[in-house]
């Protein structure tokens, strides 16, 4: 029963993004619906955060122009709200729906919202590059 209520309060969640709206961060920032996205999953308390964040910090100038990065937050209920919101903003919703509860990794997600691949922190930075350099190959294919 449990199972059930959990899954009908996050469903709600999920077709409410009024609700937290006022709470997202990062709106307005530049996303371009017309560039791919990567999308992290992080959480201040997630030592696997921090190992990919120090990967794609030395990666990512090569690709912002681009791909677009997203982090969605999931270190609080209150930052997971805001999270979700952000997520529908950018038409991301059923990547974060998908991944809610993964942190320490990237989703990659082309223009059209179709996921491509999933990353986690154990990729390395010359996997990182290949998957960004398909996902952007792709988009200009697709």
């Amino acid at each position: 029963m449990k199972k059930i209520i959990t899954l009908f309060l996050l469903t709600l969640l999920a077709f409410t993004p009024s609700a937290f709206a006022e709470e997202a961060q990062g709106l307005g920032d530049g996303f371009d619906k017309a560039k791919p996205t990567a999308v992290r999953f992080f959480a201040t308390w997630c030592g696997r955060c921090k190992v990919l964040d120090e990967k794609l910090e030395a990666i990512r100038p090569e690709f912002e122009d681009k791909i677009n990065f997203v982090v969605l937050e999931m270190t609080s209920i209150k930052s997971r709200k805001a999270a979700q919101a952000q997520a529908i903003h950018y038409g991301l919703d059923a990547v974060a729906q998908k991944y809610w509860k993964k942190t320490g990794m990237m989703v990659l997600v082309n223009r059209y919202g179709r996921e491509i691949a999933a990353l986690n922190y154990k990729a390395t930075d010359e996997e990182i590059k290949e998957y960004l350099n398909k996902l952007i190959t792709q988009g200009e294919g697709s």
